[in-house]
């Protein structure tokens, strides 16, 4: 994947990452920070791993493994066999449980809670990611620009 391609010229440049609006894999960027800032209104935007559709919509890796498992509409939906589909899930999984143990690593977010936070699509607060230790402290646009 992409991702882990990365630690080794992160670790090797240690960088400091400073949060506004941070959505999605961009969780993992700023995380790979050694020093961790957030502006007070930053947020933090969690869901599970998703694909695209041919038709351009998303679906969740937890969607795809409802239709796998219920087979229903399975080829109509995605306009691939079980077994492709079946393929394209657990490459979503791969990428999820690395996701997860990437953030569980880098942060003091337990993997159930981490879990339940990209499932409900859940946005955290700059002083909400300070408690879950993603953030090492929040700090002034003047601050930063002084």
């Amino acid at each position: 994947g992409f991702f882990p391609c990365l630690k080794y010229s992160f670790e090797s440049l240690p960088f400091t990452t400073v949060a506004e609006k941070i959505y999605s894999d961009a969780i993992i960027l700023y995380l790979y920070g050694q020093e961790r800032f957030a502006f007070p209104d930053a947020t933090f935007l969690f869901h599970e791993v998703r694909t695209t559709l041919e038709d351009g919509s998303w679906v969740t890796m937890s969607e795809v493994g409802t239709d796998l498992r219920s087979h229903s509409d399975a080829l109509e939906i995605y306009g691939k066999t079980i077994d492709e589909i079946a393929t394209i899930y657990r490459e979503m999984q791969k990428g999820q449980e690395w996701m997860i143990d990437f953030i569980v690593q880098h942060s003091t977010i337990m993997d159930s809670e981490l879990r339940r936070l990209m499932r409900d699509e859940v946005t955290l607060t700059a002083q909400e990611a300070i408690e879950y230790g993603m953030v090492h402290r929040i700090i002034s646009r003047e601050t930063l620009s002084g």
